[in-house]
């Protein structure tokens, strides 16, 4: 698969993102391998997916594949709350969101964090963070 340039962080990554919402325990490595070997490099998460289980599940695959996380690039995301639903784009949910998303994934850094529906005044404040060197907003 063609790899792009992603804006201007430096990074390469694959042209189509490979979405993780879906990843479940019998079949997680087999679609993560399978997208790789595909060309993927670029994987796509979020806080809520699975209630925090796909990003579980990919730190199963990453912990089982040694040299892995070298060759592929991670994103995550968060602002939507299932309970109740909501929006939340405060400073405290954010790093919460991060943090777990950390712990879940079993890595110190994501490549790239974005926040769902637009860029919260807060977010200026986290860019030199090393946990998400490259910040974004993601709006469907």
């Amino acid at each position: 698969m063609k790899t792009i340039p992603l804006g201007q962080t430096g990074l390469q990554a694959s042209r189509l993102a490979y979405g993780c919402m879906r990843l479940d325990g019998e079949t997680a490595k087999h679609a993560v391998m399978a997208a790789f070997d595909a060309g993927y490099t670029l994987f796509d998460h979020a806080d809520i997916y699975g209630d925090g289980t796909c990003e579980a599940l990919f730190g199963e695959v990453l912990r089982e594949s040694p040299g892995l996380r070298d060759k592929i690039l991670i994103q995550s995301k968060c602002g939507i709350r299932k309970d109740p639903a909501r929006y939340d784009f405060s400073r405290d949910y954010i790093i919460q969101s991060v943090e777990g998303s950390l712990g879940r994934l079993g890595i110190e850094q994501l490549d790239l964090f974005y926040c769902t529906d637009r860029l919260p005044r807060v977010f200026h404040h986290a860019a030199s963070s090393p946990h998400h060197p490259h910040l974004g907003n993601s709006v469907a």
